[in-house]
């Protein structure tokens, strides 16, 4: 784990038990070892017995869960005396995906297109997600170089799927003879830019400083993966329970070099309104920093919840900004 890395904690108790704080912690790994506390109160329905808790530590694509088997004595729960912990088990989630037959997919409406792919409303096993399709030529020029690349990426958002502020990830279909798609899970609440800019105010102004704040966790554990994700906006920001998780990664890439390196995009296609300087003009990089920068756009998009450069195309919003307006 790289020192100064961001990791994020969820634990999970069982039935019986609550979390009385934040069940959400987030701490930086300086090399030492940490931990995190949580105030957990066992309510008069919990079972006598062994019992298990759960944590899931997220660090950009790698994700462990700490697993510990505590048994709890049937008189006087409340008493931490009355609580031993049995065993103990840390385990790393491997890197990989469900692989999704794209004919078990029932495509229920559009819901968005852009230049990389669209976007439907389906069910799948019963359950409503989302399927981005992904344009097969943006990930290599021979199938064997598609499919592989695709794979990988697929892997690592399913890892980036744990996180607390990213959308779970459900799977992905890799046969090159239907749309190669990424399947996550549907957010039923609407994005945060449904929230903004309507007759009257939907959100407070901690409930956007809050939504931010996620986004921005969110963001950070992409960028601790090793990507970039190119398309931040307030319509890739989904509102869930109070919280939000970004959506979309139809456009995220893996940047190469070193912590700080870039991804160069052939024809520098992609939101205009939205994108850096440095993202607009050949190279056309797109980088850490660009995505800080596409976050910024979308801080003022929310406090002003208003459309960046509305009364402008995106080709004139590009120009303004490439002027230094």
């Amino acid at each position: 784990m790289r020192r100064g890395a961001m990791a994020h904690v969820r634990l999970e108790v069982p039935d019986g038990f609550e979390v009385l704080d934040d069940p959400v912690k987030a701490f930086s790994w300086t090399g030492d070892i940490t931990s995190v506390k949580y105030h957990v109160q066992c309510t008069s329905s919990a079972p006598p017995g062994q019992v298990l808790f759960q944590a899931t530590i997220v660090v950009g694509a790698k994700v462990m869960t700490l697993k510990s088997y505590v048994f709890v004595s049937p008189t006087a729960m409340a008493l931490e005396s009355e609580m031993a912990e049995l065993s103990c088990e840390l385990e790393m989630l491997p890197e990989t995906f469900e692989e999704i037959p794209y004919h078990d997919l029932d495509f229920k409406e559009l819901v968005g297109r852009g230049n990389f792919g669209d976007a439907y409303r389906a069910e799948y096993n019963g359950k409503d997600v989302v399927v981005k399709t992904i344009r097969a030529q943006h990930f290599g020029d021979t199938n064997d170089e598609i499919v592989r690349e695709f794979r990988h990426e697929a892997a690592v958002l399913n890892m980036f799927g744990h996180h607390p502020n990213i959308v779970p990830f459900v799977g992905a279909s890799t046969d090159l003879t239907q749309p190669l798609a990424l399947v996550t899970e549907y957010v039923p609440d609407g994005s945060l830019e449904s929230k903004l800019g309507g007759p009257t105010q939907l959100l407070s102004l901690g409930q956007k400083e809050s939504i931010l704040s996620g986004a921005a966790a969110g963001v950070l554990n992409i960028h601790e993966g090793g990507f970039v994700h190119r398309d931040i906006a307030a319509r890739n920001c989904l509102v869930h329970r109070g919280g939000v998780k970004i959506c979309d990664f139809g456009m995220c890439r893996r940047v190469h070099g070193s912590f700080g390196g870039s991804y160069l995009e052939e024809g520098g296609v992609g939101p205009l309104k939205y994108m850096a300087p440095e993202s607009l003009v050949p190279p056309h990089s797109f980088s850490y920093g660009s995505d800080v920068y596409s976050f910024g756009v979308l801080m003022w998009e929310t406090f002003s919840e208003a459309r960046p450069f509305s009364d402008l195309s995106g080709v004139a919003a590009a120009a303004r900004v490439l002027e230094g307006g």
